[in-house]
């Protein structure tokens, strides 16, 4: 329930859109929508996971250990047909998601800076110039220190 809450309630990429919403009614079924795609993540999740045992305990016969952060590219190594870039377009997709996302938690992230505590606290006569440059210094820090934590937590 508190994640609903959380989800639902003040998360930035949903409130964001709902409010950028022509009407209410949009707003509604941009929710909706959002509810309907967010559901369908633990589906997609699991389902690769639960294929990608079977299959390799069918071909391997528990033979072949597969690490969990290996098992979706493993399994797209043994059911994707090599030859016609279906690879590639797969693993492009893949990246692309991925850099949205960053993308927009990065935007997020500079917004709530430059407007919020910048504008706000620091430099009320901020012009738009000073904003991009904090944004962009806001980001080259978040880049170095998210490079850092990834370094420590995967090794």
């Amino acid at each position: 329930l508190v994640l609903h809450v959380f989800y639902y309630c003040n998360n930035q990429y949903l409130v964001q859109r709902t409010l950028a919403a022509t009407s209410d009614n949009e707003a509604k079924l941009g929710i909706l929508a959002a509810s309907f795609l967010k559901l369908l993540i633990p589906f997609f999740s699991v389902a690769c996971g639960v294929a990608a045992a079977h299959l390799f305990r069918l071909r391997f016969g528990g033979l072949h250990q597969v690490l969990p952060d290996d098992a979706f590219l493993q399994l797209i190594d043994a059911v994707v047909p090599r030859g016609y870039g279906l690879l590639g377009f797969i693993l492009a997709g893949l990246c692309v998601a991925t850099f949205s996302s960053i993308d927009s938690m990065m935007n997020g992230a500079t917004t709530l800076v430059s407007i919020d505590v910048y504008k706000k606290y620091l430099n009320p006569a901020a012009t738009d110039a000073q904003l991009v440059q904090v944004g962009r210094l806001v980001i080259g820090v978040m880049v170095v220190l998210t490079a850092c934590l990834a370094l420590l937590t995967y090794n």
